[in-house]
């Protein structure tokens, strides 16, 4: 398990819960001032993203809605056919003579319903385009992140060394 500061794993766990940065970093007990650049801040810790998309994960797996759910709802409702609702006399046929998918089509708003599987499936990452490469170490195990996390620490290092001694030769 990654481990974490007590508020950037707070951070983290009020992140998972609306996608909201800004909101979370100030929900973790941060300040509301230099809430937005703080809670950016923290998003690109690679610890950070790595502990929100483990949590998100589980959060996944947890929920009873699965991707291809949701997928297939959207295409009843995107694709269905008004028309067939109604019998040859162009009265509306009874709803236990209609199959699931003329059945997602009656009674609803489709701004609403439309809205709420868009907000679904984002919530769940459907439209991410290159999962793998937004989310390389989703695969990897914890030890392979720890070594990741400290070399790219190390890089940092190396760089504020670098631009410390370029400051003070300037001087």
């Amino acid at each position: 398990m990654i481990k974490l500061r007590p508020k950037h794993e707070r951070f983290c766990r009020e992140y998972v819960i609306d996608n909201n940065a800004t909101q979370a970093y100030v929900r973790a007990g941060y300040s509301t001032k230099g809430a937005a650049q703080g809670a950016e801040r923290l998003l690109r810790k690679v610890d950070v993203t790595a502990y929100v998309d483990n949590l998100t994960a589980e959060k996944r797996k947890r929920s009873e809605v699965r991707a291809d759910n949701v997928v297939r709802e959207l295409g009843r409702i995107g694709l269905g056919d008004i028309a067939s609702l109604y019998d040859s006399e162009n009265k509306l046929k009874p709803v236990n003579e209609l199959t699931v998918d003329q059945r997602a089509l009656v009674g609803i708003k489709y701004a609403d319903k439309i809205r709420a599987l868009e907000m679904l499936s984002k919530h769940l990452g459907l439209f991410e385009r290159d999962n793998e490469q937004k989310r390389p170490h989703e695969s990897l195990s914890n030890d392979e992140l720890r070594r990741q996390i400290k070399a790219l620490e190390k890089k940092r290092r190396k760089k504020l060394s670098l631009v410390k001694n370029a400051s003070s030769r300037d001087q």
